[in-house]
């Protein structure tokens, strides 16, 4: 219960800041680079949850993985979100790096959750065939 208020909380603070950067960046006072871990105009990355072995693991302790990582699909699908508003606000004149960065940060999140997704399964799996 308590990682799960955690989790909404954090759903919530990388939300706000990606909606703050977002109307500060139109009203031409910007954020700035410093910004969520590195990533541009406050679109923070959400840090991958770790997935317990499945050949170790509890039952509970995997049930609270699967949880944590449907919480990190939500913060990763905000993240792409915001990622998008982000090259939209650019409009036509959007700057090569920009670009660069953005294409690189939305495809490293997908790559992260699909990495993830196959992680989580291979535990399950494991855990089953005890």
């Amino acid at each position: 219960m308590n990682s799960t208020i955690v989790k909404i909380t954090t759903f919530f603070l990388a939300y706000a800041m990606s909606t703050s950067a977002l109307l500060s960046q139109n009203s031409g006072m910007g954020m700035g680079m410093g910004m969520g871990m590195g990533m541009g105009a406050g679109c923070a990355m959400p840090t991958l949850p770790i997935v317990p072995d499945g050949n170790t693991a509890t039952e509970e302790e995997l049930i609270a993985a699967v949880n944590e990582v449907r919480a990190y699909q939500e913060l990763n699908a905000a993240f792409r979100e915001c990622l998008d508003a982000e090259e939209i606000s650019f409009g036509e004149e959007i700057p090569e790096n920009a670009l660069r960065r953005i294409l690189r940060d939305y495809n490293a999140s997908v790559e992260n959750e699909e990495s993830l997704g196959n992680t989580v399964n291979e535990a399950i799996r494991a855990f089953r065939s005890r």
